[in-house]
């Protein structure tokens, strides 16, 4: 299963941890971090060098690190999270998302993301994410 790791500002992640989480889940890394207000989005790290040297000049920031083992698409930049849903919120997903088409290059959280947040998100609004209808919803979908 895939491993997402949630850093706080100031905290620090061992190299050894990145280097284990990312040998276990070898199928893409990526990160999100936060600088001010805005959110940046790295990702499509296949090699873990590279990925340390995207990492370091961001590693105190407040942070989501994905380590990806694929289930469903190709092995793409594309598949690796996390993903943006917002211009201001982004996500990263362990797991599996049923009830979204399978497509050969997609992942299936991709696919979740363009057909379902997006567009529910778009025409509701952000609280959304905190409805208990949503919640609901989002609980038939996740794995």
């Amino acid at each position: 299963m895939c491993i997402i790791i949630y850093k706080p500002e100031g905290t620090t992640l061992f190299e050894k941890t990145l280097r284990h989480s990312f040998e276990n889940n070898p199928d893409g890394a990526g990160f999100a971090y936060r600088e001010g207000e805005q959110l940046f989005i790295n990702k499509g790290y296949f090699k873990f060098d590279d990925f340390m040297k995207e990492w370091e000049p961001h590693a105190n920031k407040q942070a989501i690190v994905h380590f990806r083992i694929r289930t469903h698409g190709a092995y793409s930049v594309e598949n690796c999270h996390p993903f943006e849903v917002t211009q201001n919120l982004v996500f990263a997903h362990n797991g599996t998302f049923y009830k979204v088409p399978l497509d050969k290059e997609k992942s299936d959280t991709v696919m979740f993301n363009e057909l379902i947040l997006q567009n529910l998100i778009r025409v509701y609004g952000k609280r959304i994410l905190f409805d208990a209808k949503f919640k609901h919803l989002l609980e038939g979908y996740a794995g």
